[in-house]
């Protein structure tokens, strides 16, 4: 998924984490923890809906060594990561992305509907798209996009209570300072 596809603003979140870092960094590194397991439950979803088989024959024949289809290879791709700094007026603070190749074909090949780059005129695009979407059961994006649509009420509950916390642990800390 591009950097985005899907948007969450949160009003002041991420200047507080900000704020956090120059304050208490083992708080801050506390909360990117509770964070990062808070959203393990969209990686679980995104790697169930990878299909077991590889849905394509010919992955030894692609450009730059991309290799076979695995499950394992597809799996190991979906992360959730923490990225804390930005040069614009946002700050992502998680990121959920594929960052397997193999991963990455699987869930969002056909967003150009078979008329990409490199689809070669759309005939054989066209074919490998309706192989993909045969053995996922869903059109492009077939992972990552449905898990976050499924997970993101439980999630943003989740980061939440895991902000509210660290906020609520952030004023003891300043109230036995004081």
């Amino acid at each position: 998924m591009a950097d985005d596809d899907f948007t969450i603003q949160t009003q002041g979140l991420a200047e507080v984490v900000v704020r956090l870092n120059r304050l208490d960094p083992g708080l801050r590194k506390e909360i990117q923890t509770q964070m990062k397991a808070e959203a393990s439950p969209l990686i679980a979803a995104a790697r169930s809906l990878l299909p077991a088989e590889s849905p394509l024959e010919n992955w030894y024949n692609w450009p730059r060594g991309l290799g076979p289809y695995t499950l394992s290879k597809a799996r190991t791709g979906v992360k959730v990561t923490y990225k804390g700094s930005s040069k614009g007026p946002r700050i992502p603070l998680l990121t959920f992305q594929q960052t397997s190749a193999v991963g990455a074909i699987v869930d969002m090949a056909g967003r150009a509907d078979g008329k990409g780059k490199g689809s070669e005129g759309g005939a054989r695009g066209q074919a490998m798209i309706g192989r993909l979407d045969r053995a996922t059961g869903r059109d492009a994006s077939r992972t990552m996009y449905p898990a976050l649509e499924a997970k993101m009420p439980s999630i943003m509950k989740g980061l939440q209570d895991a902000v509210d916390q660290t906020v609520r642990q952030f004023q003891r800390e300043i109230y036995q300072l004081g």
